[in-house]
């Protein structure tokens, strides 16, 4: 389903005008009763349009409603130009627009501006169940909603919000959020939506969402949407969404969060981080929890004022739960691909993919290709590249319990990091015939001539594939210089397991060991090509080359 503009004649039924029900809109008044009998007509009527004149509406608790008429099918929330809800509570608010209904059909809501004036945690909720057909919100200006912490107050700071149970369609476009806040251990979101089959976030701004300095810091996310959950944490795998042309500025969780089953595009968004605020430890620039992700053509820029972030990521991948498979090795793809990163201060990583699922029959595909990560610094010291690692797993599960299958297709990427791939887990697992890595391509300005390593004392001592096609990787100390091949795999390695196309070096270390290799081979050159594999000594007074036809069975010197 793709609605791509908010038409009225989706709602059938009369226009009521607040102002005929004796709204004032000079912004002195509290019009809620007025507001909320323009309201209650049209629930009588079945559908209809609230129609606000332009003025500014001053309200003391929600307008909308939630109750639940029988006839209600549909209803559309209207403004001229400039048209302002402000919220004058006496005591703090949990909503300012509350539209949540079982029976909804269309709600729609458009042209409106909302301010919390921080004393209302929601600007604007519009919600149905599985009955809905769609809830679309468009053109609307909301700012300055902020979560109090007082019992009156039960709901995290957002400023758009839609929830359903497999309703059909929910699209936010063309909408400003800003200023959300919060002063409780909460969450806070600028767009949050939850359930619906179809999901369309486009050409919105979204800026300044924090988590108020609020102990622990955790989840001050700029846009989150999450597919139907059964209520037991699997996510409905028919759900679909896309995320695109945002500009996302300052949220100090996540710009962008999926949490899903199913598929989400995000494309085309600019998310920045350009102001002195403090970001939480496990910060994410774009967080994929979903089974299918193609995440493309992004722009990323993160400035040097911001503080916090220990351990901050700019693509963070999830697999797949157990609940979403249907058949055994069935295909999930995570691809972030064409995406450009420039960074003024060092991030600790590029792309934290996921480790295999425990005991769990799934084939996952990471493709991570033509990304540009980039800093302007000088390139002296492993501080001044823009990654530290730029992709990096902390640490796998025992191999007896891997029963998928993980691919990574990591190609033609340009990158400043201190180091390409690198692991944190020191135990060395050998995932041979279960991993297969792809690394082709690429052009690093790095601190260390390793392609693939542990980033503890010994290099050799962690997980690992033989399964690997790895060629034509380049490294420079500077962009601009002279770049030299930087293809070290250091770690154990069965040369019969080699993928076609193979040219890389590799290192000869106790735990680094090559086999089957020639008996005088030394680290050096090792590849397949043309069902031949070859090795070649550069490590010695003696140059030595050597070829296979037999997959490591005997070699003969050339």
């Amino acid at each position: 389903m793709a609605l791509t503009k908010v038409n009225n004649r989706m709602i059938d039924g009369a226009t009521f005008n607040v102002k005929d029900y004796g709204a004032v809109g000079d912004g002195v008044t509290d019009d809620r009763a007025a507001i909320n009998a323009a309201f209650n007509d049209c629930y009588e009527q079945g559908s209809g349009t609230v129609y606000f004149p332009f003025g500014t509406y001053s309200i003391s608790e929600y307008i909308g409603g939630t109750t639940k008429p029988s006839t209600l099918v549909s209803i559309a929330v209207d403004a001229d130009p400039d048209t302002l809800v402000v919220c004058n509570p006496s005591n703090a608010m949990n909503y300012a627009l509350d539209l949540r209904f079982t029976t909804l059909g269309y709600g729609i809501v458009k042209n409106l501006e909302v301010n919390c004036n921080d004393k209302c945690s929601v600007a604007i909720r519009v919600s149905g169940q599985n009955s809905a057909n769609a809830v679309i919100i468009e053109n609307c200006n909301v700012f300055n909603c902020f979560r109090v912490d007082t019992p009156l107050v039960t709901t995290s700071a957002a400023g758009i919000t839609s929830n359903s149970d497999l309703g059909g369609f929910c699209s936010i476009r063309n909408c400003e959020v800003s200023n959300v806040s919060r002063e409780v251990v909460s969450f806070s979101q600028g767009i949050a939506i939850t359930g619906w089959l179809n999901t369309e976030i486009d050409s919105n701004i979204v800026f300044n969402v924090s988590h108020g300095g609020v102990s622990p810091l955790q989840d001050a996310d700029g846009i989150a949407v999450f597919s139907y959950n059964d209520g037991t944490g699997n996510y409905y795998r028919e759900c679909t969404a896309s995320i695109r042309n945002n500009r996302i500025f300052d949220c100090e969780g996540r710009h962008i969060k999926t949490q899903s089953n199913g598929s989400c595009l995000i494309e085309g968004n600019m998310l920045a981080i350009d102001t002195d605020i403090e970001l939480i430890q496990n910060y994410r620039a774009i967080d994929s929890q979903v089974a299918q992700a193609t995440v493309v053509n992004n722009k990323i820029y993160i400035g040097d004022a911001w503080t916090g972030g220990a351990s901050g990521t700019i693509f963070s991948i999830q697999n797949p739960g157990a609940g979403t498979i249907n058949e055994p090795f069935e295909g999930f793809v995570q691809k972030f691909n064409d995406n450009e990163v420039y960074l003024k201060k060092q991030f600790t990583y590029g792309v934290l993919p996921a480790d295999f699922d425990a005991n769990t029959e799934v084939q996952c595909h990471m493709q991570v290709c033509r990304n540009t990560f980039m800093r302007d610094a000088v390139l002296t010291s492993t501080s001044d590249y823009a990654i530290g690692r730029f992709i990096y797993v902390g640490s796998f599960i025992d191999v007896a319990d891997a029963d998928g299958n993980l691919i990574w297709e990591v190609c033609d990427n340009k990158v400043s990091a201190g180091l390409f791939i690198g692991y944190g887990d020191t135990n060395v697992k050998d995932f041979s015939d279960k991993w297969w890595m792809y690394i082709s391509g690429n052009k690093m300005y790095g601190a260390f001539d390793f392609l693939v390593r542990n980033f503890g004392a010994n290099p050799y001592d962690c997980p690992y594939t033989s399964n690997v096609m790895i060629s034509n990787n380049q490294m420079g100390t500077a962009p601009g210089s002279t770049a030299s091949l930087f293809n070290l795999y250091a770690m154990p390695l069965d040369s019969t397991k080699l993928i076609e196309g193979s040219d890389f070096s590799t290192g000869d270390g106790a735990a680094g060991t090559i086999s089957p290799a020639p008996a005088n081979w030394r680290n050096g050159h090792f590849g397949r090509k043309g069902g031949v594999l070859f090795a070649e000594t550069v490590a010695s007074a003696t140059a030595y080359r050597y070829i296979s036809r037999d997959n490591g069975s005997n070699w003969y010197q050339v």
